[in-house]
Protein backbone atom coordinates (compact mmCIF):
# COMPACT_ATOMS: atom_id res chain seq x y z
CA UNK A 1 0.00 0.00 0.00
CA UNK A 2 2.98 2.12 0.86
CA UNK A 3 4.43 1.89 -2.82
CA UNK A 4 1.00 2.91 -4.46
CA UNK A 5 0.98 5.37 -2.29
CA UNK A 6 4.12 6.93 -3.38
CA UNK A 7 3.94 6.08 -6.70
CA UNK A 8 0.54 7.96 -7.04
CA UNK A 9 2.15 10.64 -5.66
CA UNK A 10 4.95 10.81 -8.01
CA UNK A 11 2.86 10.58 -10.53
CA UNK A 12 0.52 13.65 -9.44
CA UNK A 13 4.16 15.73 -8.57
CA UNK A 14 5.23 15.03 -12.07
CA UNK A 15 1.97 15.82 -13.84
CA UNK A 16 1.93 19.20 -11.91
CA UNK A 17 5.72 20.35 -13.02
CA UNK A 18 4.74 20.95 -15.98
CA UNK A 19 1.80 23.07 -15.76
CA UNK A 20 3.89 25.44 -13.63
CA UNK A 21 5.92 26.46 -16.19
CA UNK A 22 3.07 26.85 -18.35
CA UNK A 23 1.47 29.01 -16.11
CA UNK A 24 4.25 31.44 -15.63
CA UNK A 25 4.83 31.31 -19.41
CA UNK A 26 1.26 32.72 -19.81
CA UNK A 27 1.77 34.84 -17.23
CA UNK A 28 5.06 36.48 -18.78
CA UNK A 29 3.00 36.71 -21.97
CA UNK A 30 -0.38 37.98 -20.97
CA UNK A 31 2.40 41.17 -19.15
CA UNK A 32 4.03 41.41 -21.82
CA UNK A 33 0.78 42.27 -23.88
CA UNK A 34 0.31 44.62 -21.38
CA UNK A 35 3.16 46.79 -22.66
CA UNK A 36 1.23 49.06 -25.11
CA UNK A 37 3.93 50.34 -27.61
CA UNK A 38 2.94 54.30 -27.08
CA UNK A 39 5.20 57.14 -28.91
CA UNK A 40 7.62 56.57 -26.56
CA UNK A 41 8.41 53.29 -27.48
CA UNK A 42 7.96 49.30 -26.16
CA UNK A 43 6.81 49.57 -22.62
CA UNK A 44 5.09 53.35 -22.91
CA UNK A 45 1.43 53.61 -22.38
CA UNK A 46 -1.29 55.49 -24.16
CA UNK A 47 -4.12 57.35 -22.51
CA UNK A 48 -7.06 58.82 -23.13
CA UNK A 49 -8.47 60.97 -20.38
CA UNK A 50 -11.69 63.13 -21.29
CA UNK A 51 -11.22 65.23 -18.32
CA UNK A 52 -7.67 66.31 -18.05
CA UNK A 53 -6.13 68.92 -15.12
CA UNK A 54 -3.54 71.04 -15.38
CA UNK A 55 -1.15 67.94 -14.10
CA UNK A 56 -2.24 65.57 -16.53
CA UNK A 57 0.05 68.00 -19.24
CA UNK A 58 1.97 70.39 -18.16
CA UNK A 59 2.95 72.16 -14.84
CA UNK A 60 1.08 75.17 -14.05
CA UNK A 61 2.64 79.26 -15.40
CA UNK A 62 5.03 76.87 -17.45
CA UNK A 63 5.90 76.75 -21.45
CA UNK A 64 4.70 73.39 -23.29
CA UNK A 65 6.99 72.88 -26.36
CA UNK A 66 5.30 69.24 -26.79
CA UNK A 67 3.34 68.12 -30.48
CA UNK A 68 0.08 68.72 -29.13
CA UNK A 69 -1.04 73.05 -29.15
CA UNK A 70 -4.09 72.90 -26.36
CA UNK A 71 -6.38 75.49 -26.20
CA UNK A 72 -9.48 76.46 -24.28
CA UNK A 73 -10.06 75.75 -20.31
CA UNK A 74 -11.28 73.64 -17.96
CA UNK A 75 -12.18 74.44 -14.41
CA UNK A 76 -9.12 76.47 -13.15
CA UNK A 77 -6.72 75.19 -16.20
CA UNK A 78 -6.33 77.37 -19.22
CA UNK A 79 -4.49 76.74 -22.04
CA UNK A 80 -3.15 78.49 -24.87
CA UNK A 81 -1.15 77.98 -28.01
CA UNK A 82 1.70 80.90 -29.56
CA UNK A 83 2.04 80.12 -33.69
CA UNK A 84 4.58 81.19 -35.55
CA UNK A 85 5.51 81.53 -39.62
CA UNK A 86 9.37 81.09 -40.10
CA UNK A 87 8.59 82.18 -44.29
CA UNK A 88 5.57 82.66 -45.83
CA UNK A 89 4.36 80.97 -49.39
CA UNK A 90 2.00 83.17 -51.39
CA UNK A 91 0.75 82.12 -54.49
CA UNK A 92 2.06 83.72 -58.37
CA UNK A 93 -0.20 86.48 -58.10
CA UNK A 94 1.30 87.38 -62.08
CA UNK A 95 -1.15 84.07 -63.39
CA UNK A 96 -3.70 85.05 -65.50
CA UNK A 97 -6.99 85.79 -63.99
CA UNK A 98 -5.76 85.74 -60.61
CA UNK A 99 -7.86 86.22 -57.93
CA UNK A 100 -7.86 85.54 -54.21
CA UNK A 101 -9.96 83.88 -52.56
CA UNK A 102 -9.68 82.66 -48.72
CA UNK A 103 -6.88 82.35 -46.34
CA UNK A 104 -7.34 79.81 -43.32
CA UNK A 105 -5.43 77.99 -40.54
CA UNK A 106 -5.73 74.63 -41.28
CA UNK A 107 -5.48 72.40 -38.11
CA UNK A 108 -5.07 68.28 -37.31
CA UNK A 109 -6.85 67.17 -34.20
CA UNK A 110 -5.18 65.67 -31.45
CA UNK A 111 -8.26 62.71 -30.52
CA UNK A 112 -6.72 62.07 -27.22
CA UNK A 113 -8.04 65.58 -25.93
CA UNK A 114 -11.46 67.47 -26.78
CA UNK A 115 -14.76 65.51 -27.45
CA UNK A 116 -17.13 68.69 -28.09
CA UNK A 117 -17.37 71.12 -30.11
CA UNK A 118 -15.87 74.87 -29.35
CA UNK A 119 -14.79 77.94 -30.51
CA UNK A 120 -12.20 78.78 -31.84
CA UNK A 121 -10.42 82.14 -32.15
CA UNK A 122 -7.08 83.20 -33.92
CA UNK A 123 -5.58 86.46 -32.80
CA UNK A 124 -2.10 88.42 -33.97
CA UNK A 125 -0.05 88.83 -30.77
CA UNK A 126 0.31 91.82 -29.15
CA UNK A 127 4.04 91.59 -28.75
CA UNK A 128 6.44 89.69 -30.08
CA UNK A 129 8.06 86.93 -28.57
CA UNK A 130 10.45 83.56 -28.67
CA UNK A 131 10.76 80.30 -27.76
CA UNK A 132 13.25 81.42 -25.07
CA UNK A 133 11.35 84.13 -23.21
CA UNK A 134 7.48 82.98 -23.78
CA UNK A 135 6.05 82.30 -20.05
CA UNK A 136 2.57 82.18 -19.04
CA UNK A 137 0.44 83.84 -19.80
CA UNK A 138 2.27 84.45 -23.13
CA UNK A 139 2.05 87.47 -25.47
CA UNK A 140 -1.74 89.32 -24.62
CA UNK A 141 -4.09 88.86 -27.56
CA UNK A 142 -4.09 91.45 -30.72
CA UNK A 143 -6.44 91.91 -33.35
CA UNK A 144 -8.60 89.30 -33.98
CA UNK A 145 -8.31 87.22 -37.24
CA UNK A 146 -10.72 84.89 -37.75
CA UNK A 147 -13.07 82.62 -35.31
CA UNK A 148 -15.03 79.45 -36.02
CA UNK A 149 -16.57 76.62 -34.36
CA UNK A 150 -15.00 73.01 -34.11
CA UNK A 151 -17.54 70.46 -34.12
CA UNK A 152 -14.60 67.53 -33.88
CA UNK A 153 -16.34 66.09 -36.59
CA UNK A 154 -13.20 65.46 -39.16
CA UNK A 155 -9.27 65.19 -38.69
CA UNK A 156 -8.73 68.61 -39.75
CA UNK A 157 -10.26 71.91 -38.51
CA UNK A 158 -10.50 74.73 -41.05
CA UNK A 159 -10.57 78.60 -39.11
CA UNK A 160 -11.12 80.94 -41.94
CA UNK A 161 -9.23 84.55 -41.93
CA UNK A 162 -11.64 87.27 -41.93
CA UNK A 163 -12.02 89.42 -45.34
CA UNK A 164 -9.00 90.83 -46.13
CA UNK A 165 -6.13 88.01 -45.02
CA UNK A 166 -4.75 88.10 -47.77
CA UNK A 167 -3.67 91.45 -48.27
CA UNK A 168 -2.19 90.88 -44.48
CA UNK A 169 -0.96 87.78 -45.61
CA UNK A 170 1.71 89.54 -48.35
CA UNK A 171 2.89 91.97 -46.14
CA UNK A 172 3.70 89.27 -43.31
CA UNK A 173 6.04 87.63 -46.43
CA UNK A 174 7.26 90.77 -47.27
CA UNK A 175 8.64 91.94 -43.41
CA UNK A 176 8.54 88.42 -41.73
CA UNK A 177 10.35 89.52 -38.65
CA UNK A 178 7.92 92.25 -38.10
CA UNK A 179 5.22 89.84 -37.24
CA UNK A 180 4.56 89.15 -33.48
CA UNK A 181 3.23 85.38 -34.22
CA UNK A 182 0.13 84.35 -33.46
CA UNK A 183 -2.03 83.29 -30.39
CA UNK A 184 -4.60 80.59 -30.62
CA UNK A 185 -7.24 80.74 -28.09
CA UNK A 186 -10.99 79.07 -26.69
CA UNK A 187 -12.99 80.37 -24.23
CA UNK A 188 -16.31 78.40 -24.09
CA UNK A 189 -14.58 76.15 -21.04
CA UNK A 190 -13.79 73.10 -23.10
CA UNK A 191 -10.48 71.85 -24.32
CA UNK A 192 -9.34 71.08 -27.80
CA UNK A 193 -6.13 69.52 -28.77
CA UNK A 194 -4.03 69.77 -32.18
CA UNK A 195 -1.07 68.18 -34.02
CA UNK A 196 1.50 71.09 -33.63
CA UNK A 197 3.71 69.48 -36.69
CA UNK A 198 0.87 69.51 -39.34
CA UNK A 199 -0.47 73.34 -38.55
CA UNK A 200 -0.43 75.35 -41.57
CA UNK A 201 -2.06 78.57 -43.23
CA UNK A 202 -3.54 78.04 -46.72
CA UNK A 203 -4.01 80.55 -49.37
CA UNK A 204 -6.55 79.84 -51.79
CA UNK A 205 -7.22 81.60 -54.88
CA UNK A 206 -8.50 81.07 -58.81
CA UNK A 207 -6.37 82.07 -62.24
CA UNK A 208 -7.61 81.26 -65.57
CA UNK A 209 -6.65 77.46 -67.76
CA UNK A 210 -7.39 77.51 -71.24
CA UNK A 211 -10.21 80.27 -70.73
CA UNK A 212 -11.59 78.88 -67.38
CA UNK A 213 -11.27 79.24 -63.99
CA UNK A 214 -9.54 76.71 -61.83
CA UNK A 215 -9.12 76.76 -57.89
CA UNK A 216 -5.78 76.41 -56.64
CA UNK A 217 -3.93 76.76 -52.99
CA UNK A 218 -0.60 77.23 -51.44
CA UNK A 219 0.31 75.93 -47.82
CA UNK A 220 2.90 77.80 -45.59
CA UNK A 221 3.83 75.81 -42.38
CA UNK A 222 3.54 76.81 -38.84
Amino acid sequence: MRLRFLLAFLLVALSAFPLVGCSRKAENLVGAGRLIRGAGGLGTTVRLVPNPDRDTYVEPGTADFDSMLIVGSSGSFEARSFLAVQTWMLPDTTLPGFQPQTVSLELRHNLTLGFSATQVTLYLAATPWDTTTVAWPGPAAGAQLGSATDDRASLTFSLPLDPGAFAQAVQWAQNPSGVPGFTLRSTTGLLAGYTAGAAKFRIRYTHTVSGSPVLDSIDTPV
